[in-house]
């Protein structure tokens, strides 16, 4: 009979608890074959011995109370090797004339879902501990009414509030704003979608009853659902206030002091183009929102593909909501998650030295890229490579955009293969380390050399190759930022290499 039940189920006899029957399902989950029946269960799985799940067993036989739990952790050997394994179990005795003579299980292998959860999990988390750190204030504001769901330091330092307008309308925290243009726009990127941006709008907020003005650059990009609709709203903004005010009186004294218009003038420049420096950066901001980073993302959208295919028709109501709150969140963390990372690590004022193994670096991309190499067929090969001195998250992000543009600028057919090696060099009184990232892919014609490296520079259309010409840039940023230098050599179909010299010991504490 149980060989026709659809869960893995096995029957239990006796004090010494022994396999009586079991069917092939609950075979595969413990790796064994029907040859095990008429051994005690400890003794096909001994580990079993101290854990949770074995006193329940224990407990149902000699108590008779049936055990009913979900997601139960159950260490095991399965393929050779003992492993965490999660499972939602049923336990019920077997009574005859009055007397607990055996007991029957049902287990249903739940690992796939809790584990594609905690990674879910841990993904949004590590969304919102970089988003909470942005160097600008960002705000993410949900549904129709803009309830205020994440808002930074820098936010609640702009707005004069605490961290208590958290969970509220934007009304309701501050309702100074409801008959200022932040709103309007925030309500017209609900109802119309896309990105808007606005450079010294002057907005009022209000701060233990005192009107406190000030000028903020801004962009409000929407963010859609699984179903296409606008779900929520990402806000970015710096305060400009001292700029604009600053060259405003530079204006008024230019006005009454012509004599010292060229002076004046000058300094007007000065502040006008670290204005435009504010803007271009809080651009990319919103532009790299959907660069690097998606990996992680997509394994999760894959895993809970699987799922639904794999239980179709066998989850709940509740089951399937859950699914589709995954999609939901996975969709908008998806356009956000690496431009958060990439912006607030290149652009922090420092970043503490340590030592970086770039071995467990590139170990560390292969895993984030696993899925990209999978597709491509795509190999990395890499071996003595060295340690050296520098800030980890920004040497990561280097190495990961180079080999994620050498999978994506592929030969169309031809695996990816992407080599790195490093030898030492000692220049000016300095050790440097030469690190050589070569691929295979379609190269580039040498006159761009240069080109490439230039901020929203690309060589190939946005149809054929996805990206936002950021990439490349940064990697320039960040190994400037360690005192080293990146130049690029390539032909046409011959693919592309990247010679990066980085120092092995910086000068000081951060950089």
């Amino acid at each position: 009979m149980i060989d026709q039940t659809p869960a893995a189920t096995l029957v239990l006899m006796g004090d010494n608890l022994v396999i009586e029957q079991i069917n092939i399902k609950m075979l595969e989950f413990i790796g064994r074959s029907d040859k095990i029946i008429g051994q005690p269960l400890i003794a096909v799985l001994p580990e079993l011995e101290g854990q949770y799940v074995w006193e329940q067993v224990k407990k149902v036989y000699h108590e008779g109370i049936a055990f009913d739990q979900n997601e139960v952790l159950v260490p095991h050997n399965r393929t050779g090797t003992i492993k965490n394994y999660y499972y939602n179990l049923a336990y019920r005795p077997l009574i005859e004339n009055g007397k607990i003579t055996g007991m029957i299980q049902v287990a249903i292998d739940v690992t796939e879902q809790v584990e594609g959860r905690k990674q879910l999990e841990e993904s949004e988390r590590r969304f919102r501990e970089m988003l909470l750190q942005a160097p600008v204030a960002a705000t993410l504001f949900q549904g129709r009414d803009l309830i205020i769901e994440i808002a930074n330091e820098l936010t609640l330092k702009y707005w004069g509030k605490d961290a208590s307008i958290i969970g509220k309308s934007v009304a309701e925290a501050a309702p100074e704003l409801e008959d200022q243009q932040v709103i309007a726009l925030l309500k017209d990127r609900y109802e119309k979608g896309g990105t808007v941006s606005f450079s010294e709008a002057p907005i009022t907020f209000i701060e233990n009853g005192v009107s406190k003005d000030g000028y903020y650059s801004f962009s409000i990009k929407a963010l859609y659902g699984n179903d296409g609709e606008v779900e929520s709203l990402l806000s970015i903004g710096v305060d400009v206030s001292e700029q604009v005010e600053a060259r405003k009186k530079l204006e008024e004294s230019e006005n009454h002091f012509r004599i010292l218009s060229e002076t004046l003038e000058q300094q007007v420049n000065k502040r006008t183009k670290e204005l435009q420096r504010s803007n271009e950066d809080l651009q990319q901001f919103a532009h790299v929102a959907s660069h690097d980073l998606k990996e992680p993302i997509r394994k999760i959208k894959t895993f809970i593909g699987r799922l639904e295919q794999e239980f179709d028709g066998k989850l709940s109501d509740t089951g399937t909501r859950y699914i589709e709150r995954i999609h939901v969140a996975t969709a908008g963390m998806f356009n956000m998650i690496d431009g958060v990372l990439a912006y607030s690590t290149t652009n922090a004022s420092t970043h503490k030295i340590e030592s970086v193994n770039l071995n467990e670096v590139i170990k560390n991309i292969e895993t984030d890229l696993e899925l990209a190499l999978q597709e491509t067929g795509g190999t990395i090969m890499h071996s003595d490579l060295p340690t050296l001195e520098g800030a980890l998250v920004l040497l990561y992000q280097l190495f990961y955009n180079l080999i994620n543009n050498s999978i994506k600028f592929a030969k169309e057919g031809i695996p990816p293969q992407i080599t790195i090696t490093s030898t030492n060099i000692f220049e000016h009184d300095e050790s440097f380390s030469k690190i050589i990232l070569a691929d295979n892919g379609i190269g580039f014609e040498p006159e761009h050399a240069n080109r490439i490296f230039e901020t929203f520079s690309r060589l190939n259309s946005k149809d054929s190759y996805e990206g936002t010409g950021l990439g490349l840039s940064l990697c320039k940023k960040i190994v400037e930022r360690h005192g080293g230098s990146i130049i690029a050599d390539g032909s046409s179909d011959k693919g592309a290499a990247f010679t990066i010299i980085l120092p092995l010991q910086q000068k000081g504490t951060s950089v």
